[in-house]
Formats: C-alpha cells, structure tokens, sequence
C-alpha cells in the first residue's frame, strides 16, 4: 500500500517541477525579447538623427561609395546660388516646393562639383559636397568647335575608366562616376570643347552641410532628420569640360625654308666695270706723279 501511495505523490513532484520550468523559460524568453525590441528601436532612432533612417533617405547607405568603389581626388567644395522654385515633382509654393512624397523641396542652381576629363568625350565627375547625390542626368553642349552639333550622351559606354556611370547614379560623398558624349556622325572635323552639366538631388537633413549650407532661404523651417528637405538642380559648375577631335589632330604647317643658291659662277652676274678693257700704261711712265 506505501509504495501505490508513494507513485502518485512522484508523478505530482514531477509534474510541479515540469511546470516550474515552463514558467521561468516564459518569463526569461519574454525578457530577452523586450530588450531586444528596445535595442532595435534605439538603433534605428540614432540613425534617424543622423539622416539615415530609412524614413528619411530610402537609400542613404547605398550607391556609389556604399558599395566598395573608391573615392575621387579634387579640390574643394564652393558656393550655390540658392532660389526658391518648382520641382520636377511637386508643386510651387509661396514657401517653397511640395512633392508627391509629402517632403518639401527647393531648386537650386551653381553646385559645386569636381572631376576631371578623362579620355576623348569623358568625364568623371565627383561629388566634393558632404551630402550624398543623385545624379539624375548629365548633358552636353558644345562650347567651341568647327561647328555646333547637338550632342547626346551614351552614358559613358565609350570610356574605360573603371568608374560606374552617372546617370541615375547615387553617389556618395567623395566618390565618382563617369559620363560620355558622342558627337552625331557627320560632324565636321575639328576639335570640339564641351561643356558638361549635372543634373542633380540632394535630400537635406542639416543645413551645415553643404551643399545644404548655400540655401538662403528655406521656406519655412530648416531641414531636419526628422523634417528633411530636397533640393534640386543642375550645375556646371567646377564640371570639367569634355574634349572630342574629329579626323584626327590638325598638325602645324612648319613655314618652308627658303635656301640661298650657292655662289657659283654660274649664278654671278659681272658687273659692268669687269667688261672695260684696262688703259695701256707708257713705258717708264709711274702711277704717282712727283714734285
């Protein structure tokens, strides 16, 4: 009889102990993923002060120098001549742009950029502000030449710098990208200078950052991470010119020499004194009469 007694009383020991346990790895498991949820949502509020947030800039890690490419050389940054506007995608306001995205934006022109050309009809261009861009398109102009084609971009498929190319590109601060522009067939010959010119966006979440620095007027308050404001424009700006040659280089013409004809006597015409015949001269007679 003890021992039929003693089996129910284990079996509900150890059905006390079973439930014990549950209760603690519930309450440990529940403890971990608070504070994992808190850890999260700091990281993500540090990022959204710093203007990278993914609320603010989808895409503020990524592009160009967010994906291993190495920075470009160049001078400093510059001034922009800042004035209110409409943007390509919102409408114009007295205190400035709307976009569809509900940010404000603000046009801007004169940004100064930086590059360098590199090859015929190629140029890399760097972003010398501290704020990654966008650069939307890169067009072309010809500023001196035999004549004034228009000339179009091929997105840098001619050039062979390594560097990936512009057009849409994001670009963060400090890297590059190339552009290309072809000359229509037909072109005369001669050597063409062309003028580049970015098209460009800037998402603003501190205006001490250039390019953000040069707006003068905001129309209202400034960008923050929380309220930031895009900007928008093109520039030639420190832009480098490109360069095409078409039919080759025009090679100096050295002015002919002109060779004197050697002094023979073939080429000596006598005077009329050599054809006199000389005066016969008296015997005796001297040249110098004396006193």
């Amino acid at each position: 009889m003890a021992t039929m007694r003693a089996r129910p009383i284990a079996l509900a020991i150890i059905l006390g102990l079973v439930a014990v346990l549950g209760i603690v790895w519930l309450v440990r498991s529940a403890t971990i993923d608070g504070e994992n949820t808190a850890g999260k949502g700091t990281v993500s509020s540090a990022a959204a002060s710093n203007g990278n947030g993914n609320g603010n800039d989808p895409d503020a890690d990524g592009g160009i120098g967010g994906n291993d490419t190495g920075p470009g050389t160049g001078t400093d940054t510059g001034s922009a001549a800042a004035s209110q506007g409409t943007s390509a995608t919102g409408s114009s306001t007295p205190d400035g742009g709307t976009r569809k995205d509900g940010r404000r934006s603000i046009h801007v022109n004169g940004v100064r950029l930086d590059g360098n050309p590199s090859g015929s009809g190629c140029a890399t261009i760097i972003n010398k502000t501290s704020t990654p861009a966008t650069f939307n398109s890169v067009s072309f102009t010809v500023a001196s030449g035999p004549a004034k084609p228009a000339v179009s971009s091929d997105n840098a498929a001619h050039c062979s710098n390594g560097n990936p190319r512009c057009l849409g590109a994001r670009v963060q601060e400090g890297y590059q990208c190339d552009a290309g522009a072809v000359l229509p067939p037909g072109s005369p010959n001669g050597r063409y200078v062309i003028t580049t010119t970015v098209n460009f966006t800037y998402v603003c979440v501190d205006p001490e950052n250039s390019p953000c620095d040069e707006v003068k007027d905001w129309g209202g308050s400034p960008p923050t991470p929380q309220d930031p404001v895009v900007i928008s424009g093109s520039t030639s700006n420190k832009v480098p010119p490109v360069t095409i040659v078409v039919g080759g280089e025009p090679e100096d013409n050295p002015e002919d020499e002109v060779t004197p004809a050697p002094d023979t006597p073939e080429n000596v015409t006598p005077s009329p004194e050599d054809d006199q015949p000389l005066p016969d001269v008296p015997d005796g007679a001297s040249d110098l009469e004396q006193d």
